[in-house]
């Protein structure tokens, strides 16, 4: 199972993210994980939200670059190694991790280098792999 991400290529300037993110609530967007990367002059904002086309019309629509990928959001298991765990998995498999950050709810998101793979290997190991509807109903408890 995989997530389709947005990535949006942006100026590394004050403001900008704030106007990213007015686009994604102006839509009524809900962002279900995210992370930045950023050199200095150029970042990456990358998202996980609940309508992903919606999302990528409404940002090429207001000039910002959007590139679409696929990820695996993972249940990492809540205890002490449960990450370490997940991550030596794929590496004994040969599996690189191009990167990774959490999503709301307590999943992790990957980027690897065979996805396929990498979520056969998950799955044969019993680690949770969630879909896109999976990750959308997740919620924080206030």
């Amino acid at each position: 199972m995989k997530v389709r991400q947005l990535a949006i290529f942006m100026e590394n300037r004050a403001g900008r993210l704030a106007e990213l993110t007015e686009v994604l609530a102006k839509g009524k967007l809900d962002i279900r994980g995210f992370s930045v990367a950023d050199t200095a002059e150029y970042g990456i904002f990358r998202v996980l939200v609940d309508d992903p086309v919606k999302a990528k019309e409404m940002l090429k629509n207001e000039g910002f670059t959007v590139k679409e990928t696929d990820v695996v959001c993972v249940d990492v298991p809540d205890t002490p190694g449960g990450l370490y765990n997940t991550l030596k998995i794929l590496a004994d498999e040969d599996i690189n991790v191009e990167y990774l950050y959490s999503g709301v709810g307590g999943f992790v998101v990957f980027d690897l280098s065979d996805t396929e793979k990498g979520i056969k290997v998950l799955q044969d190991k019993n680690i949770g792999i969630l879909s896109h509807s999976d990750i959308v109903s997740r919620k924080i408890c206030n």
